[in-house]
């Protein structure tokens, strides 16, 4: 099992300094750094079944030939969580991750394709999110780049208000600062991981 490492403010700062954009994670930098890029290194599939990854990150290219879904969960496989769909319908989804500690995260993931930022909400899923006592977040991605924003709970409450709903009572979340309030935005889907990881080990 890979170890577990906590970095502060200072080396976090670095190594967003040392990263190329829309390619790097912090262990890619890490392996460019101590000379390591020619090496193959090993992480675990949510099934069980090793895969050999390469420190070769997704392009902006890459996506538009993939699912923006599974670009993101790539990601947080890279970054040693385990995974796992909360629900059976593949419609949903709703992650839970785990660390090699066995910290929890709940992600609520929304992706839209054509680069037009407008996504839908299910209300009974946050609700579950609220009621689990874990921490959460939801992510919302735009393609075909690796653009994206992330929700913190507190973020989600103040924004609610400004949400419009369909017949069925989802609600309708546009690319707007009016309903997008507090929401962090990135360039990179391995920045988000690492930036919610580290703002849920701070409690935040």
């Amino acid at each position: 099992m890979a170890p577990v490492v906590r970095i502060d403010d200072d080396v976090w700062e670095w190594l967003k300094s040392q990263a190329r954009p829309l390619e790097d994670t912090p262990n890619s930098v890490l392996r460019r750094v101590a000379g390591l890029d020619h090496k193959r290194s090993t992480r675990p599939m949510t099934d069980g079944t090793p895969q050999t990854a390469t420190p070769q990150r997704n392009s902006p290219r890459a996506i538009k030939k993939s699912k923006l879904l599974d670009v993101f969960l790539s990601e947080l496989e890279a970054a040693d969580l385990e995974v796992e769909r909360v629900m059976q319908d593949r419609r949903s989804n709703l992650f839970e991750t785990r660390t090699q500690d066995g910290s929890k995260h709940l992600w609520y993931v929304k992706e839209r394709s054509d680069d037009k930022g407008f996504w839908g909400l299910t209300p009974k899923f946050l609700d579950s999110f609220r009621g689990s006592g874990l921490p959460w977040r939801v992510v919302l991605l735009i393609g075909p780049s690796q653009r994206s924003y992330s929700l913190t709970p507190e973020a989600v409450e103040k924004n609610q208000n400004h949400w419009s709903t369909d017949r069925l009572g989802q609600y309708k979340v546009h690319e707007k600062d009016r309903e997008l309030e507090g929401a962090q935005k990135f360039d990179s889907y391995g920045n988000l991981v690492v930036s919610v990881l580290a703002d849920v080990t701070k409690g935040l």
